[in-house]
């Protein structure tokens, strides 16, 4: 008798329980109601979901029949939600203004500035976006640092002479708040070995290109056994893997070599090299859209070249060449519009070498390299996604360079994930971007550092960066 008691009274208790959970109300800041979550990490779809955001986290995910108490209820009925994307390479210049409203308007919540000598107004936009005077993405900043050819070639950078202290200007560059610095390819390979022990000394990660006019395979290796975080565009490394020699006198000759590299790559020689980065951890930027963009050049500023030149200021069109023909530089020959037609599938060839990384198990993050020549700051990463996909990635390979490959790449477990407890940075978008790439394009809304912003408040958003334009 007494043990039927005991029975009953633990089920009594267990319904008690039960009935206490279904009453439950969770409070938050915001609730995200029937939404469909995008796994990035495994590809699947959590259909029907209710998502809450508390003091800019994840407070957690729950099902459609979920009581909740929320101050912003965003119905995500027919939508999809995906972590806020990261652009692993662009150069922000001093262009706040103009280009943090394009990032954000495109579902871009993090970006990592690959070289910028605009160190102080760049502690300022953190600091005002952290105190919510500013709306911007996360950044990582790097400082570039390249050989002194008796002319400041490109912008943003520091020259190196032969009396520079790289390890003072280094040493310089953290404390003046670069998250890593950047070596440019007419450095010498003696001069990234003391570029790579100065940030050893110093504790800051280097990354870059890697030097032209050197054995490409060797030279490669070099900068990856140096511990060279991150290959930025990769570039030398399809030289590196041929079966065959090539002149490389400019990075506008791997566009003119890159379909027969193709046909001749040194399969054992690729895989040597690629078992290089896996043991050294060694990553590689994409940016094939950068073939893209000059293949664009020559090409009249109509349809959505029109559309996104009135976002873009002259400052960047000037500096980064956008009306230039940029094979000018190479000889005195003004090459034919059949150059830049080579540019364009180059794009295409970049992708295909890039896939074959992937494949092995080399690690890459994606970067749109904007805003070079026809990549428009935040569009230019949906123009990347476009060609990777092109050149044999699947849409989810591609959505995990920027989410959570790009958090692998910075050591982070609160960004490119939507998980209990991440950053609520997060992209709504109208359309399913498993089924086709270009749906990253249909957002929605953005959750950022988590305020919800609108449609009507991104469009806003993108005015007013056109406005900015018409006041110069």
């Amino acid at each position: 008798m007494k043990s039927n008691l005991n029975v009953n009274l633990f089920f009594l208790l267990l319904s008690i329980q039960f009935l206490n959970s279904c009453k439950q109300v969770h409070k938050s800041d915001i609730a995200i109601t029937n939404i469909s979550l995008i796994d990035v990490k495994e590809g699947k779809i959590l259909e029907n979901k209710v998502l809450l955001i508390q003091d800019e986290k994840i407070k957690g995910i729950y099902p459609a029949n979920t009581k909740f108490n929320a101050k912003q209820v965003i119905e995500g009925s027919g939508k999809y939600l995906i972590p806020g994307l990261w652009d692993m390479h662009v150069h922000t210049l001093d262009l706040a203004d103009h280009f943090f409203p394009m990032y954000i308007a495109n579902g871009i919540t993090g970006i990592r500035d690959a070289g910028n000598m605009n160190l102080d107004s760049l502690s300022r936009w953190r600091q005002e976006i952290n105190n919510g005077t500013r709306i911007g993405p996360e950044m990582l900043v790097g400082s570039m640092l390249d050989a002194d050819r008796g002319s400041a070639s490109y912008p943003n950078t520091h020259y190196i002479s032969d009396t520079t202290s790289i390890d003072a200007l280094i040493l310089q560059q953290k404390l003046a708040g670069a998250d890593f610095i950047k070596a440019y390819h007419f450095l010498s390979p003696a001069q990234f070995t003391e570029i790579s022990e100065a940030c050893k000394t110093h504790n800051i990660p280097f990354s870059g290109h890697v030097p032209i006019l050197t054995p490409p395979y060797e030279t490669v290796t070099h900068c990856s056994n140096l511990g060279q975080s991150c290959i930025e565009h990769g570039i030398q490394i399809h030289f590196a893997i041929a079966n065959k020699e090539y002149v490389m006198q400019n990075y506008f000759d791997v566009g003119n070599c890159l379909q027969d590299i193709i046909d001749h790559i040194d399969i054992e020689k690729e895989k040597r090299l690629y078992d290089h980065f896996i043991k050294n951890n060694t990553w590689i930027s994409t940016t094939s859209s950068i073939f893209w963009g000059v293949g664009q050049v020559d090409q009249q500023p109509n349809g959505f070249h029109k559309y996104w030149l009135e976002y873009m200021p002259n400052d960047a069109i000037e500096q980064y060449n956008w009306y230039t023909n940029p094979f000018q530089d190479v000889d005195s020959t003004i090459r034919s519009g059949k150059d830049f037609d080579i540019f364009r599938r180059a794009a295409l060839g970049s992708a295909q070498l890039m896939k074959r990384m992937h494949d092995y198990g080399v690690n890459l993050i994606a970067g749109s390299d904007s805003p070079n020549p026809m990549i428009v700051p935040g569009y230019g990463l949906h123009k990347e996604f476009e060609i990777l996909v092109e050149g044999g990635f699947s849409p989810l390979e591609v959505l995990q360079l920027s989410t959570i490959k790009a958090a692998e790449f910075l050591e982070r477990s609160d960004i490119g994930v939507i998980t209990k407890g991440a950053n609520a940075d997060l992209v709504i978008l109208n359309s399913n971007p498993l089924l086709n790439i270009s749906n990253t394009s249909s957002i929605d809304g953005v959750i950022l550092k988590g305020k919800y912003l609108n449609r009507l408040v991104l469009d806003e958003m993108l005015v007013d960066a056109k406005e900015l334009l018409n006041k110069k």
